[in-house]
């Protein structure tokens, strides 16, 4: 089992850096990528919201301060 969850975080971590690339190609495979762990929307919410309100309270993935 912890081989799975080693995998599944290499593939998160890939995902996530494709989508911060500039071609349609890498975003549509960070995408593709994000999918197969069942978190397709994280594309969404981190580029709409966390990139926008980092460190806000509006951003809901931000730590709170203290």
């Amino acid at each position: 089992m912890s081989i799975w969850g080693g995998l599944s975080s290499n593939n998160f971590t890939v995902g996530h850096e494709l989508l911060h690339k500039d071609t349609k190609l890498d975003k549509f495979l960070g995408t593709y990528t994000l999918v197969k762990s069942l978190y397709c929307h994280y594309n969404i919410e981190h580029v709409f919201t966390h990139h926008r309100y980092v460190g806000t309270p509006l951003d809901a993935v931000s730590a709170e301060k203290g």
